[in-house]
């Protein structure tokens, strides 16, 4: 069983013991796109990764 990106970026973020607010926090990203990155709402994750390569 696979798991999509989303669903590794929740597991790594609770494996951490934190909360959306302080992972989007530490990894400099809104929680709302956090929060749409676990739900993984591909157009909301190009739109990061674009920001991302650009920074």
């Amino acid at each position: 069983m696979s798991s999509t990106l989303g669903q590794r970026i929740r597991i790594i973020r609770k494996s951490n013991i934190l909360n959306q607010v302080e992972f989007s926090n530490y990894i400099g990203v809104s929680q709302g796109t956090l929060s749409e990155l676990e739900m993984y709402k591909p157009e909301r994750f190009m739109d990061f990764r674009e920001t991302s390569a650009t920074s």
